[in-house]
């Protein structure tokens, strides 16, 4: 197990410029856009915005933001303004979550989209936020 998380040898290698840790390769983008630019961004490589499913998986992203701040593939789902919920880009619910202090806070009932800090911590942000550089995940075949 301790293999795949660090980059186990019979997994096919990583593209040039991906970080591998378990069963996926993630990109840390130089660039900067909001979270849509993101969005299309990581599809045009065949990835998506990063799923963070677990703390060890968090403590990885952690050590390698290069103190800037990240786009995640999470999104609060709303009815009537109001959110219901938080989602992951491939439908899932969120399940684990690493909120900094005070968030989310839904600051003018208007914060979608979800970065992690340069912290490690997450923050509820607007979604048409130009400053986010943004983390690409792609599952390697083991």
């Amino acid at each position: 197990m301790e293999g795949a998380k660090f980059g186990n040898k019979s997994c096919e290698p990583c593209p040039t410029s991906w970080l591998p840790f378990g069963d996926s390769c993630y990109f840390f983008s130089e660039q900067r856009g909001n979270w849509e630019s993101a969005v299309k961004s990581c599809g045009n490589t065949g990835a998506h915005l990063v799923i963070v499913n677990d703390l060890e998986e968090q403590n990885f992203l952690s050590a390698n933001t290069s103190g800037r701040g990240f786009w995640l593939g999470l999104k609060a789902v709303r009815h009537l303004g109001k959110i219901q919920s938080y989602q992951w880009m491939d439908g899932v619910q969120l399940t684990f979550s690493h909120w900094n202090v005070g968030e989310p806070n839904d600051t003018w009932r208007r914060e979608s989209c979800i970065m992690m800090l340069k912290s490690g911590w997450w923050n509820d942000a607007l979604c048409g936020n130009e400053n986010g550089n943004w983390i690409c995940e792609k599952r390697r075949r083991c």
